[in-house]
């Protein structure tokens, strides 16, 4: 009955995050949330700091672990979708960095991928 439009495992392979237009527990037209590989629970919206009333999209976990990149409609976007930057520290994710120009452009820039 959902769209999952795009998704991202973690380094260690535990966790799935991925972007749905769900609407139980959805903030916006697209949400992202995790879930745990093992099965034994829901999937969870990641909440107003990551999600905004707008669209998200192209979820993206850096090898590192804790860095994630997203694109976003909402929060501090110079124009359509732009890709930010969420930092998970002390248990929760940090206020999403938009990366600027010239990777964010006035349209839209949603799937973003780095190395290592």
């Amino acid at each position: 009955r959902s769209h999952e439009s795009s998704a991202a495992y973690t380094p260690d392979g535990k966790t799935l995050y991925f972007v749905s237009d769900k609407q139980e527990g959805g903030l916006g037209s697209r949400d992202i949330y995790k879930i745990e590989i093992d099965g034994r629970g829901p999937a969870v919206n990641l909440g107003s700091t990551i999600n905004t009333q707008y669209g998200e999209e192209g979820v993206f976990l850096h090898p590192d672990g804790k860095t994630m990149y997203f694109s976003s409609e909402g929060h501090n976007s110079m124009g359509g979708y732009d890709i930010f930057k969420s930092v998970y520290q002390n248990g929760k994710w940090s206020p999403p960095e938009n990366l600027g120009w010239p990777i964010n452009t006035p349209d839209d820039d949603v799937f973003f991928v780095i190395s290592a």
